[in-house]
């Protein structure tokens, strides 16, 4: 199983807290499956990962005390995101039993410790929170994990900041740009033909802004079309829209055409003409979106039906089977739940 590890960063280690760690070194877990499998390593080094599900943390650990009771304390980073965000995990500690009950996690120790503290000291035991000391032989994959820590913390920092400004440019950006997206969404509202001559414009590699990514790397004219096709205050009539679909290859343009899938102006007759091409964007581009043109109510049901042979995402299915117990239809039963 492959873990997306969320880099940690280094415990502040509190004067007076802390003992001999070589005891507590080891693997730890909960003894479940599946999704409810999780685990605790605890290395030599002062590393240590915490495996929950099919995700886990990367961090520094120490033994502290408090109020004359033990836990084992990560202090976390989170650097994923756009900005590194804080916080810490907390593990109640028996040293007879060599367990670890997880406690919870809190944006600061002391708000660690006040869940801590929290806790009846009569409560449920719940398996999934619990973690048995199993063996003292860490996996020579994860030792080369909690080696190479440090260094991927500090690039983990470098491309944290780096999205961090990349956000600050396209927010500026578009700030610059917003008269010209009201501008064109004007257009298109006393006219909607407009659509049809407004070209589908991307910002190329190499070019300035750098950095985009989705929707960013529109320009404001074709944010304005895909925006203005999902509004439903604008009438559109239907022979634009036909047009509008015919234009452009659904291959390149798969999520910019998707808002004319849940526009009223399109018909039966028309949605009969489309559904042959349907095939093909709910199997291999985007099931979810297909979903919304056979959950609309102009859609013919037969043409619903025949859509629960193809292949085609959960999201696809789903929407299928609502729209059919809209329709008070039978739902087929191998795609009952």
């Amino acid at each position: 199983m492959r873990y997306k590890l969320f880099l940690v960063s280094v415990a502040i280690a509190l004067a007076g807290c802390h003992t001999d760690k070589s005891a507590l070194v080891g693997v730890y877990s909960n003894g479940m499956r599946e999704f409810s499998s999780s685990s605790v390593i605890l290395s030599q080094s002062g590393y240590g990962i915490f495996m929950a599900g099919v995700g886990g943390v990367l961090g520094s650990w120490d033994e502290l005390n408090s109020e004359g009771k033990s836990y084992v304390h990560m202090h976390c980073v989170d650097g994923t995101n756009s900005e590194i965000r804080e916080f810490d995990a907390l593990f109640s500690l028996d040293k007879k039993l060599r367990t670890l009950e997880f406690v919870g996690i809190a944006d600061t120790l002391n708000g660690a410790l006040a869940k801590a503290r929290a806790l009846p000291s009569e409560r449920p035991f719940f398996a999934e929170k619990h973690y048995h000391y199993l063996t003292n032989v860490i996996p020579p994959e994860y030792e080369k994990m909690l080696v190479d820590f440090p260094a991927n913390l500090e690039k983990e920092k470098r491309k944290a900041e780096n999205r961090r400004r990349q956000k600050e440019i396209e927010a500026a950006r578009a700030k610059e740009e917003q008269p010209i997206y009201e501008a064109c969404r004007a257009e298109i509202r006393a006219n909607p033909r407009k659509i049809l001559t407004i070209p589908f414009v991307f910002y190329q590699e190499g070019e300035e802004p750098k950095f985009l990514k989705g929707r960013a790397k529109m320009t404001p004219e074709l944010r304005a079309v895909i925006d203005a096709l999902g509004d439903k205050s604008i009438k559109f009539p239907e022979d634009v829209l036909m047009s509008f679909l015919d234009r452009y290859e659904w291959e390149t343009y798969f999520y910019a055409i998707a808002p004319v899938f849940a526009r009223d102006e399109l018909t039966a007759e028309s949605r009969r003409k489309l559904h042959p091409r349907m095939r093909d964007y709910a199997e291999r581009l985007d099931g979810q979106r297909a979903g919304t043109f056979y959950e609309h109510k102009n859609t013919p049901i037969d043409l619903v039906r025949d859509a629960y042979d193809w292949k085609g995402t959960g999201w696809f299915k789903d929407a299928l089977r609502r729209r059919l117990k809209d329709s008070n239809e039978p739902v087929p039963e191998q795609h009952k739940r």
